[in-house]
């Protein structure tokens, strides 16, 4: 819910859709590449 409500803030400030599609595959890159980090050292 919280991730919609940013969306949101996002859409009224009048961010472009590509900004916004920008941040959430950043984030969607950082999430991804923590966890390969994590299993990648849990797994040694």
């Amino acid at each position: 819910m919280e991730k919609v409500l940013s969306i949101a803030l996002l859409k009224i400030i009048e961010a472009s859709s590509t900004v916004i599609l920008g941040l959430i595959l950043q984030q969607a890159l950082l999430l991804g590449f923590l966890g390969y980090g994590i299993a990648y050292l849990v797994g040694q």
